[in-house]
């Protein structure tokens, strides 16, 4: 199933799950809607292109609930992150008051020493909220030199080169690569970060990372964030790392969508490999990263066709000269192993790697000797030539084959 296929199988799941009376998401099927897990459904329908009515439902959800949840569960920062996140995603005229009180209120949720924390003014001061908020507050193009003591706090948290979640754990690649992104964002600055891209590059588990945080467990998932912290930097999506990491993703196919990396079915293992991918597709460029897929190194078959075949050149021709010295082996009757099949077998055969011979040069004939076609023509014409002059048949040389 490809990546498309399984978006929309996915979507299909979402919208099917999505809790009839606030419609909202919670983690899965059957339990309490939240902002964080409906942010994440609308962000995979939002890359299906389907389902806008659940999308616009699930907007009302984030949007009647958003200071409800501030009021009765805490003033926790990732209730206005993800709304802010979906608002954002999901743009509209209507909605800009909103996102504007969002920011405001993130602006006010600072710390003194310039970070977030996983609630207002907690005096606590966290990796994963500041590079989150820092990634938001980004995308509303504000002047980030306004964040200069965030990113201060930020680069005071890393540690030989390398951040971690808490000052007790050990150096997260999750947490190195938010790091990145984050100091990304401010393009006015130069920050080292020579030692955490070294480090995230050589990461090969691809599972997730809990963090304790006020009300839940939360779980960063790899993926997520190394995928764009890698791009950002200016790897290529086709290097060895990433791929990787999508051969995972592929893993997790699911009949109802991806899984988490441990094979639990929930919104945010779709939301988490929609997110990873998102940032490689928006940075795909087909002429930079598929240079070494096209002719004439590479051999396109059935252009533009449902069952398109790209192969390298060498291994064209060397399938070509392989299926030329069959028909003439099948023509000479040397792969004779059982007397008792028909002559008129290897005549068959014969012509059968002839036209395949004929047909696959004719496709491609610019990757071949000039006169290819001319000496496979002039082969035909000396069967032809001989039958006619020499009254030979192709049968009756087949007979006379057998004195030698």
């Amino acid at each position: 199933m490809s990546y498309y296929k399984t978006l929309f199988a996915a979507s299909k799941w979402l919208s099917a799950i999505q809790n009839p009376n606030d419609f909202g998401w919670g983690l899965n099927s059957g339990q309490a809607s939240s902002i964080v897990n409906t942010a994440e459904a609308l962000y995979v329908l939002k890359r299906s292109n389907q389902n806008i009515d659940s999308i616009k439902k699930g907007l009302g959800f984030i949007k009647n609930n958003l200071y409800k949840h501030l009021e009765e569960r805490g003033v926790r920062t990732r209730y206005v992150q993800f709304c802010l996140f979906s608002l954002l995603d999901n743009y509209s005229d209507e909605n800009k008051e909103l996102i504007d009180s969002c920011i405001e209120w993130l602006l006010e949720a600072k710390n003194l020493d310039g970070g977030w924390g996983h609630q207002s003014k907690d005096g606590n001061s966290m990796l994963y909220p500041t590079c989150f908020s820092l990634l938001l507050l980004k995308r509303r193009n504000l002047d980030m030199d306004l964040f200069i003591t965030s990113y201060n706090w930020l680069i005071s948290k890393k540690i030989n080169g390398l951040w971690k979640f808490h000052e007790n754990s050990d150096p997260s690649e999750i947490a190195s690569a938010m790091s990145i992104l984050a100091l990304k964002t401010h393009y006015n600055k130069i920050y080292k970060t020579e030692e955490a891209e070294n480090f995230i590059s050589k990461y090969s588990l691809w599972g997730t990372e809990i963090e304790n945080i006020p009300g839940t467990k939360w779980e960063h998932c790899s993926y997520m964030w190394i995928f764009p912290a890698l791009l950002s930097i200016g790897q290529s999506p086709n290097t060895v790392e990433i791929i990787k990491g999508i051969n995972k993703i592929v893993k997790q196919k699911s009949e109802f969508g991806w899984t988490e990396p441990d094979g639990a079915k929930t919104i945010r293992g779709d939301f988490w490999v929609v997110y990873a991918m998102d940032s490689i597709i928006s940075q795909f460029d087909p002429e930079m990263h598929l240079n070494n897929l096209i002719e004439p190194n590479w051999v396109h078959i059935f252009a533009n066709k449902r069952w398109e075949i790209i192969i390298p050149k060498k291994i064209y021709k060397y399938i070509i000269y392989t299926f030329s010295l069959f028909s003439i082996i099948c023509f000479l009757r040397l792969n004779r192993f059982y007397a008792y099949l028909p002559d008129l077998f290897d005549l068959g055969l014969s012509i059968m790697f002839f036209v395949l011979v004929y047909n696959f040069v004719k496709l491609k004939p610019d990757i071949f000797p000039k006169h290819i076609k001319k000496i496979i023509l002039s082969f035909l014409a000396l069967l032809v030539i001989i039958q006619l002059i020499l009254g030979y048949t192709l049968k009756d040389i087949f007979f006379m084959s057998k004195l030698f």
